[in-house]
């Protein structure tokens, strides 16, 4: 008697669990890499990218406006391009009417103006159907090396490849492997 009990407890578990797991997930996007929040501060979003500055008392400062851009915002696109040299204007340039010369060259072997599209498409496919065992998602178990792992690169592969090709690499720290 007890274990037909189990039996059809175990049965009623499962298929509540096997619901809740399958139900709308065409409208969602598998989450592989699975992150708790317990509700505390993101120390890591507390991080400044820059160094601190004080503003100029002699500039009255504007008033801050709700979810605009702040002073303290990352500008990866605008440091990048500090970096390599070049200047930042605060309006937005078209870059193949700037540079006619890099858009023909970066462009000679044609291009597909909805790349990003296609991959993002592409990947919430491969997520689907790489998004773990029933037992995984219950617990969400951290899928996403596992799955990325085909796609990925050696770096130091890549690097012994490039050296016996006799490409100028920059040093790199041994590799932690041997």
């Amino acid at each position: 008697m007890r274990l037909a009990t189990l039996a059809v407890l175990s049965v009623f578990v499962a298929s509540a669990v096997g619901c809740s797991m399958f139900g709308g997930e065409e409208e969602s996007s598998p989450q592989l890499l699975q992150f708790s929040n317990d509700g505390g501060p993101d120390d890591l979003a507390t991080v400044p990218t820059r160094p601190l500055e004080y503003p100029d008392p002699t500039i009255a400062l504007l008033p801050p406006i709700k979810d605009g851009p702040s002073r303290a915002d990352a500008v990866p696109k605008e440091d990048a391009i500090l970096a390599l040299g070049g200047t930042v204007s605060r309006e937005q340039v078209n870059w193949a009417s700037a540079d006619p010369e890099l858009a023909v060259y970066s462009t000679r072997f044609g291009y597909n103006p909805t790349i990003r599209r296609n991959i993002d498409a592409e990947d919430l496919e491969f997520r689907r159907n790489n998004d773990g065992l029933l037992l995984e998602r219950v617990f969400e178990v951290n899928l996403y090396f596992n799955v990325y792992r085909p796609q990925s690169l050696d770096p130091y592969d890549e690097l012994q490849k490039l050296r016996r090709a006799n490409v100028r690499t920059p040093a790199a720290p041994p590799d932690p492997r041997r």
